[in-house]
């Protein structure tokens, strides 16, 4: 998933919104896309972040 913000807190909260909403929607996590060939602009930095699923 991308997130976009204008501060890091930003797109951190974003983030954990979306993983959230990922989780109620899809109910697992998929295979990571390698985003090596990604052009990134001047001003964007690329943040991994790891989620680790939860077993009921």
């Amino acid at each position: 998933m991308i997130v976009e913000g204008d501060t890091l807190d930003e797109v951190i909260e974003e983030a954990s919104y979306d993983i959230a909403d990922w989780f109620e929607i899809k109910g697992k996590i998929e295979d990571a896309v390698n985003p090596s060939a990604w052009h990134l602009e001047k001003d964007e930095k690329l943040i991994y972040v790891p989620v680790q699923e939860r077993q009921a």
